[in-house]
């Protein structure tokens, strides 16, 4: 049995979160999808890192500027080098190490891998002895 259950797209086989291929569906960096637009995500930092998605920068930041008969909103030059008005970016890094979660909040953590999970004491983790493969930035058992 799989700790928490399986994300969409995927089953349990032997205690372990599997993509459903028979419906053509592939892993690519711990999640499921269709092997029709898998091609378009291997080169993803963004989900090879497991990064949040940037907070959109606020509405007070722009201004509007009229060029000839067009009228454009563009990042407001005097407010452009304060902090709530830069794009956030994340690292090209992700430590599975020290991931933490709402206890027992297993859909956070799947959002991670399909086979993380919360424990009671609001750590991630994916059970078993498994091993976390850099390279393809997804778990791995030899079970």
């Amino acid at each position: 049995k799989c700790i928490g259950s399986c994300t969409e797209h995927s089953l349990c086989q032997d205690g372990v979160c599997v993509c459903d291929g028979e419906n053509e569906y592939v892993q690519i960096f711990g999640q499921c999808y269709a092997e029709s637009t898998a091609f378009l995500k291997q080169g993803s930092s963004d989900l090879k890192f497991r990064k949040p998605s940037a907070p959109p920068i606020p509405d007070s930041c722009y201004t509007k500027v009229k060029r000839g008969d067009k009228t454009e909103t563009i990042l407001d030059p005097n407010q452009a080098h304060m902090k709530g008005c830069q794009k956030i970016t994340f690292p090209d890094e992700f430590e599975e190490t020290n991931l933490t979660c709402a206890r027992s909040d297993h859909r956070s953590c799947r959002e991670h891998d399909t086979n993380m999970y919360c424990t009671p004491a609001g750590d991630v983790s994916v059970g078993w002895t498994w091993l976390y493969n850099r390279e393809n930035s997804e778990w791995w058992s030899d079970r």
